[in-house]
């Protein structure tokens, strides 16, 4: 892996049929990941002291963000290309976290995230980082950071709704519509972080996720909310064939009654 982003950056593209997992959580590549085809997968619980500038005297990663001034954790990985295929975390990983791109482009593929539970899930972050820039050419190191705005989402013409595969037992965010689901304030699972309003130009539309059935064998389909911090995720009830029914009833009576006004 290159450990210093001023040597060059390391990025990963899959053009396959088979299936490739990255376990390690030591992946200090910086240059992005691009699928093609195929399943591409990483532990997206990396180590933050690894991306510490201060962690340990072994590392030399530049790429840091600041937290109130003090505290860094991770750099960008790039950003994420899917054009089909699937990406996502190692699927039998024991650990889970947030893994940090600049941009995610989307024409097609799935992102596999596993939500096993609110300490227990794995996220996709685009927020802002800083660039550790070292001057020595007045013989001690001067140090500086350049704040590096964090990213979007973007869709290339003719793409299609981001596909998400969420594993695990999601009865933890299925929202019965009876008030008393309240997991970040009713929004559901944060799956992707992002800078205040970066998200203002997407909508809950743009995206899509599998259906997920209880072991009582209820069944409900993700509800997206596009927020200013993120994209959120919860589960609700598929709408039964008599909702669907009336619903659609409700409608056409809507519309012919719009047509007789037009016609009067």
């Amino acid at each position: 892996m290159i450990r210093d982003s001023n040597s060059g950056k390391l990025a990963f593209i899959m053009n396959g049929t088979a299936s490739q997992s990255l376990t390690s959580d030591y992946l200090q590549f910086q240059g992005g990941v691009k699928i093609l085809n195929g399943t591409f997968r990483v532990n997206f619980n990396q180590r933050d002291s690894y991306y510490y500038w201060r962690g340990s005297d072994a590392v030399t990663v530049r790429f840091v963000t600041e937290d109130g001034g003090s505290t860094f954790t991770t750099f960008s990985h790039g950003d994420l290309e899917m054009s089909g295929g699937a990406f996502g975390s190692t699927a039998d990983s024991s650990s889970y976290g947030a893994f940090r791109f600049t941009n995610i482009a989307y024409t097609a593929g799935t992102i596999n995230l596993r939500l096993a539970g609110a300490s227990q899930m794995d996220s996709i972050d685009l927020t802002t980082y800083y660039n550790r820039v070292a001057d020595n050419t007045r013989g001690t190191e001067s140090v500086t950071y350049e704040k590096v705005e964090g990213g979007k989402i973007s869709f290339a013409e003719g793409a299609g709704k981001m596909t998400f595969q969420f594993d695990g037992d999601l009865t933890w965010v299925i929202d019965n519509g009876t008030g008393a689901f309240d997991l970040n304030d009713g929004k559901g699972a944060k799956v992707i972080t992002w800078d205040n309003e970066k998200g203002s130009d997407l909508s809950k539309d743009n995206f899509a996720a599998n259906l997920f059935e209880s072991s009582d064998g209820d069944k409900y389909q993700a509800e997206f909310s596009v927020e200013d911090d993120g994209l959120y995720v919860k589960y609700v009830p598929v709408p039964e064939s008599a909702q669907i029914a009336a619903i659609i009833g409700t409608l056409a009576l809507a519309l012919a009654v719009i047509r007789r006004k037009k016609s009067a």
